[in-house]
C-alpha cells in the first residue's frame, strides 16, 4: 500500500513529477547512447543548426500573410500530434508501468502533460519563431488553442464512448480493427470511388478538387495503418523490408486505384490527377514509415518522422527541386540501416 509522502512525490509541484523525470532521464540517456563521441556531437550539433537555419530561411521566403497562416498550421499540428503521443504514453504508464498510481492521478498527468507540451513550445518557439517577434502571440495561442481542442475531443469521446451500450462498443471496436484486418476496404473503395465521381460530375472544379482530396486523405489515412508492433516483428525474424512494404502500402494502393478510376470515369481529368497525387503522398509516407521503424524501432519512429518531415518541409520551401532526389536517397539510407537491424533480438 503507497504511504502518504509517496503520493506526495507523485504530485510535486510542476514540473518535478515523477513522470516528467522519468522521460527525462530516458532522454538524457537515449542522448549519451546516439553521442558517443565528440565526433557524433559535432554531427548531431551540425545536423540540428542547419534545420534550424534551413526552418528560419523557409520562412523568411514566405510572404507575410502566408507567413503567418504558416506559423498558425505548424503550431496547431505539432499540438495534435504532441498531444496523441503523450496520451499513449499516459496509457502506457497506466497499464504497464510501475508508475501507473502517478498516471492514474489527474494532477499528475495533467502536470505532465503541461510540462512536456512547455518543453515543445518553447524549443519550437526559440528555434523557427524568435526572429519574428509579431508572429509569436500567433504561435502561442494555436498551440495551446489546439492542445487543449485536443484535449477536449478526448474527453468528449471518453464520455461518450461510455456512454455507448456494450454492443454498440463491440461494434465501434470491430469497425476499428477492420482497418488492419481489411474487412471493410472494399466497400470503403466502392464508397470512396462513387464519392468522387458525384463530386467530379457535380461540382465546379475546385470543390471538387476539395472533395476528392479530403476523400483521398481520410480513406486512405484510416485503411491504411502502420502496426508497428507487426513490422518489428518481421524484422526481428528475418523477413525482408520488401515483404513490409507490400503489405504495408497494399491497401493503400487498392484505395488510390478505385478512386483514380471512379474520378476518370467523370472525365474531369483534374480530379483524376489531385487523387492519384494525394494517393502518391501517402504511398511516399507509408513507405518512408516503415522504414524508418525497421531503421530505428516502434518506440522511436514517431519523434522520427515529426523531424524529417519537418526538415523536409523547409528543404520544400527554399529547393522545391531537391526533394524527388531527397526522399530516394533518404529511402534508401533507412532501408541500408534497417537490413543491419535484422535479426537483432535486442
Amino acid at each position: 500500500m503507497l504511504q502518504p509522502h509517496d503520493q506526495g512525490r507523485g504530485r510535486s509541484r510542476f514540473p518535478f513529477n515523477r513522470l516528467f523525470v522519468h522521460d527525462l532521464l530516458i532522454a538524457v540517456h537515449h542522448l549519451r547512447a546516439v553521442v558517443s563521441s565528440l565526433g557524433d556531437g559535432l554531427t548531431a550539433f551540425a545536423a540540428s543548426a542547419f534545420v534550424v537555419v534551413l526552418a528560419r530561411h523557409g520562412l523568411q521566403a514566405l510572404s507575410p500573410d502566408y507567413r503567418a497562416a504558416a506559423v498558425a498550421v505548424a503550431a496547431s499540428a505539432t499540438a495534435a500530434y504532441l498531444h496523441s503521443l503523450l496520451a499513449r504514453r499516459l496509457a502506457f504508464f497506466r497499464s504497464n508501468s510501475v508508475l501507473a498510481d502517478v498516471a492514474l492521478d489527474s494532477a499528475s498527468a495533467r502536470r505532465y502533460v503541461c510540462s512536456v507540451a512547455a518543453i515543445a513550445c518553447l524549443a519550437m518557439l526559440v528555434a523557427w519563431v524568435a526572429p519574428y517577434p509579431s508572429l509569436v502571440a500567433s504561435f502561442l495561442m494555436s498551440f495551446w488553442a489546439s492542445l487543449a481542442m485536443a484535449v477536449l475531443l478526448s474527453k468528449a469521446w471518453l464520455v461518450l464512448r461510455r456512454r455507448l451500450s456494450r454492443q454498440e462498443q463491440e461494434r465501434w471496436d470491430r469497425l476499428s480493427a477492420s482497418r488492419y484486418a481489411g474487412k471493410g476496404l472494399p466497400a470503403a473503395a466502392a464508397g470512396g470511388a462513387a464519392i468522387v465521381f458525384a463530386a467530379a460530375c457535380l461540382l465546379d472544379e475546385p470543390q471538387a478538387a476539395s472533395v476528392a482530396a479530403l476523400t483521398s486523405l481520410a480513406l486512405g489515412s484510416w485503411f491504411s495503418p502502420i502496426a508497428y508492433s507487426a513490422i518489428e516483428y518481421e524484422r526481428l525474424i528475418g523477413l525482408s523490408p520488401a515483404r513490409s512494404l507490400r503489405a504495408g502500402v497494399r491497401d493503400c494502393a487498392l484505395l488510390g486505384g478505385a478512386l483514380t478510376g471512379g474520378a476518370a470515369l467523370s472525365g474531369r481529368w483534374q480530379a483524376a490527377g489531385i487523387v492519384l497525387a494525394a494517393f502518391a503522398l501517402l504511398l511516399v509516407y507509408k513507405g518512408l514509415e516503415i522504414l524508418m521503424v525497421r531503421a530505428v524501432g516502434g518506440d522511436k519512429t514517431r519523434i522520427a518522422m515529426a523531424v524529417f518531415l519537418f526538415g523536409l518541409a523547409g528543404i520544400a520551401i527554399m529547393l522545391p527541386l531537391l526533394v524527388p532526389l531527397l526522399i530516394p536517397v533518404c529511402a534508401w539510407w533507412l532501408l541500408a540501416k534497417g537490413r543491419r537491424r535484422t535479426w537483432q533480438l535486442s
